[in-house]
């Protein structure tokens, strides 16, 4: 999957080759591209936009930048993961820390969960990546998630969590509910997202039903 490979100076007359400075230019065209590729994904889903179309919402000439600087879809959706998820990583680290001390129970692990999604805001204030990750659920990119690679051991730790505090006739569908609470709590967040005129305690109040809600679905007996 092609990223865009780093350019390289030719070495001065000394024969010593030099490091290259990154690109300011070039990373904020990268930036730009994931951002408004994650809002078009969740506004229209993922298998409805093209590359290209991507590039004409960032006001590129060339509409073929996407492919330049990512190469394939695949590629641009894990570099969406790559650039939410590290700071949501760090914002479930603290969570699960202020829950140390006490047991938790489902509750407490969905908002460890889902609150970093619940915080973060894009450009126009919306919180695109909720959306953005329901539609990916819903595409034929769902499995990148899973194949990424990327390094979220706080997030694994949260999903043993999960599964320690299901009830056991219930952890053999554990997937199948992770799916199902997943779609809930994103569809919950793009709710609040399109209600107008409410404060951040309405807001608030409304994602902890969300919470409750998730935590009663996994909660549920097992068959």
């Amino acid at each position: 999957m092609a990223s865009g490979a780093s350019d390289i100076q030719s070495p001065p007359a000394s024969g010593r080759a030099t490091r290259k400075r990154p690109d300011a230019r070039r990373e904020a065209t990268r930036l730009a591209i994931i951002e408004a590729a994650e809002t078009l994904f969740a506004d229209q889903g993922v298998d409805a936009v093209s590359l290209r179309q991507i590039g004409a919402a960032i006001g590129a000439r060339n509409t073929a930048v996407v492919a330049y600087h990512f190469g394939d879809k695949e590629a641009l959706v894990e570099a969406i993961l790559a650039h939410r998820l590290p700071k949501f990583e760090k914002r479930r680290a603290e969570l699960i820390t202020e829950l140390e001390g006490r047991e938790p129970d489902m509750a407490d692990i969905m908002r460890a969960l889902w609150l970093p999604l619940f915080e973060q805001r894009n450009a126009e204030g919306r919180r695109s990546y909720a959306a953005f990750l329901a539609s990916l659920g819903r595409s034929q990119w769902g499995w990148v998630w899973s194949g990424s690679g990327l390094d979220v051991p706080v997030t694994l730790e949260i999903g043993r969590k999960v599964q320690d505090l299901m009830p056991p006739a219930a952890r053999k569908h554990y997937w199948e509910r992770v799916l199902a609470i997943t779609a809930l709590v994103s569809t919950s967040l793009e709710t609040i997202d399109r209600r107008e005129g409410d404060d951040p305690v309405a807001e608030r109040a409304l994602f902890e039903d969300a919470m409750r809600m998730a935590a009663a679905a996994l909660c549920a007996p097992g068959a």
